[in-house]
């Protein structure tokens, strides 16, 4: 029998544990398509290395890289998050009256296999942006526990 393919990614939800002691948040994740890997492999296309011939008994090499690990990591995390129910608390005066509403942290699309994306880009950007370090540390981590092919190097010219 040949080999069957489905077309929507393998899909995992994973509990925030580390920054939501109440365990209710929850992240989901799939794992990268080649479309999406080869986009992210693009962020290391612009490289330029360089050796000192004047210098050669220390052996010096330099290297430019356009990205850097956390935009690395960001993108990681656009690329293969499909839901977050991490909200944001907005505070809003009503007649003199202060009022707390909730709104979704991240806000998803369905691309056109269906699956949702994180939408606009330049909106989870900004999201993530703001958010504590130890937030997007922590969502980063449950992206590579679904994409483990990113772990310890592997696919990775960053070298991680």
């Amino acid at each position: 029998m040949a080999l069957s393919v489905k077309l929507k990614p393998v899909e995992e939800t994973h509990f925030m544990v580390e920054s939501d002691a109440s365990h209710e948040t929850t992240v989901t994740f799939v794992q990268v398509t080649t479309g999406d890997a080869q986009k992210l492999d693009d962020l290391f296309g612009e490289q330029t290395q360089t050796y000192d011939r004047n210098n050669v008994s220390s052996g010096s090499v330099s290297i430019k890289r356009r990205w850097n690990f956390p935009q690395l990591a960001r993108e990681r995390v656009f690329y293969t998050m499909t839901g977050c129910n991490i909200e944001r608390i907005i505070e809003k005066v009503v007649g003199g009256e202060t009022t707390q509403i909730t709104e979704p942290y991240f806000n998803f699309k369905a691309d056109k296999n269906g699956t949702p994306r994180p939408s606009p880009r330049q909106d989870f950007y900004s999201a993530w942006d703001s958010l504590p370090q130890s937030i997007t540390d922590e969502l980063y981590d449950l992206c590579i526990q679904t994409n483990i092919q990113w772990i310890n190097g592997q696919d990775d010219e960053a070298g991680e």
